[in-house]
């Protein structure tokens, strides 16, 4: 029982150690790592989304500046010169004669080129006149009225008079008589009916113009040369239907009721002006490159660190704890009366001296007792013999 005991004081101070090390290292590097990471991998996720809205607030910037810049143009097309514009298409669709009607049509293209600013993006400007006919002084839209009357932005317009509205066209009903546009470029109409007009010119129904957007180029190059980092960039109305697909994979699962999960994480930025849809579909293995990399860094430098505890630790057993123990061991042999004990000088320097005091102690002790006992047996003989010397003489007596 009392050996068992002894055993387990023993072991209590290389318990005490595990248990200091385990709650006061391993488990506070442990709760810092995790923490850290988790509050990396916010920061990193928070800045890459914030990198990614910035690309898209710049799409949007630029489609806000292109749709004022071109609804002011539009009216100003409309109204200037006292609505030269308007009564120059009315007389040309009107006209019988087909002289004074290229009379018109020449003079019309020269004002409208005359007041389109140099390197202005306005592909076509098309005005519609309710007998369904179309006047076109700046590059023909080569799609017929019963579909373009039938298109959002035509109806608003329609319905909104004297107010310029906002819409885009299908890329694939879009083609200029000439090939200065590409087929495929995103192009944006601002269209107004004419309201309060008397006369001829009231047979005008809508004007409309449509500009390539620059917003085009800058996704297609977006979705080339950054889509590893940045994911891939759309451009959707605000029913989900796609407007803008550039070197980007068709987004199966816009419009599909939740059917089609998205290849990653989606982040939307809204236009204010259309409330059209710039759409980044980006995987979360992407997004979060830069944060697994680092991630594998902390991991590293923690695993390394764990492994300079452990080194450190068995250093520790092996220099202080283990020392320790065997003079505990040697002190329990000395109390049972034991000076026989002997401990090799072992660990650090200063245990190692405790360890020499220790044989030193004991073999004093050992020697003060051998001492004692020789003193004890010297006094005892001498005792004997005084003793032997007064009963030898009296024994002589009484045999007398």
């Amino acid at each position: 029982m009392r050996k068992s005991r002894k055993t387990a004081d023993r072991s209590k101070l290389q318990t005490v150690y595990f248990v200091v090390f385990l709650f006061l290292v391993i488990i506070p590097v442990a709760l810092i790592g995790i923490g850290t990471l988790g509050t990396l991998h916010n920061v990193m996720l928070n800045s890459a989304v914030e990198q990614v809205h910035l690309t898209q607030e710049n799409v949007s910037s630029i489609l806000s500046s292109e749709i004022r810049a071109s609804s002011l143009q539009l009216a100003h097309l409309m109204y200037v010169n006292n609505r030269q514009i308007l009564s120059l298409a009315t007389a040309a669709a009107q006209s019988d004669n087909m002289s004074l009607r290229y009379s018109y049509y020449t003079e019309l293209a020269n004002t409208v080129n005359h007041i389109i600013k140099p390197g202005s993006e306005i592909m076509s400007l098309k005005l519609y006149m309710k007998t369904g006919e179309s006047i076109y002084p700046k590059e023909e839209i080569t799609t017929p009225y019963s579909i373009i009357k039938e298109e959002p932005w035509y109806q608003a317009a329609m319905e909104n008079k004297d107010k310029v509205q906002v819409g885009t066209y299908n890329i694939q009903k879009v083609y200029p008589s000439n090939n200065s546009f590409h087929h495929d470029s995103f192009i944006i109409v601002c269209a107004m009916s004419p309201d309060n007009i008397t006369g001829e010119e009231n047979n005008i129904e809508t004007t409309a113009v449509f500009i390539r957007s620059q917003a085009d180029n800058i996704i297609s190059n977006y979705n080339r040369f950054s889509y590893k980092k940045m994911g891939f960039m759309y451009i959707t109305d605000s029913n989900d239907n796609l407007l803008i697909l550039r070197n980007a994979p068709y987004p199966d699962f816009l419009n599909s009721g939740g059917k089609t999960k998205a290849p990653g994480k989606i982040i939307v930025t809204v236009q204010p002006e259309t409330n059209w849809k710039i759409v980044s579909v980006v995987d979360s293995s992407v997004l979060m490159h830069d944060f697994y990399r680092i991630m594998f860094i902390v991991a590293g430098i923690t695993f390394c660190l764990l492994v300079l505890f452990i080194i450190f630790s068995r250093y520790f057993l092996e220099t202080v704890i283990r020392p320790v123990n065997l003079m505990i061991q040697g002190l329990e042999k000395v109390e049972s009366g034991n000076f026989t004990v002997h401990i090799e000088p072992c660990g650090h320097s200063e245990v190692r001296k405790m360890i020499e005091s220790f044989n030193h102690t004991v073999s004093r002790l050992k020697t003060v007792n051998e001492e004692k006992d020789l003193e004890r047996r010297k006094k005892f003989e001498a005792e004997l013999k005084t003793l032997q010397s007064q009963i030898n003489p009296h024994f002589l007596v009484n045999a007398l």
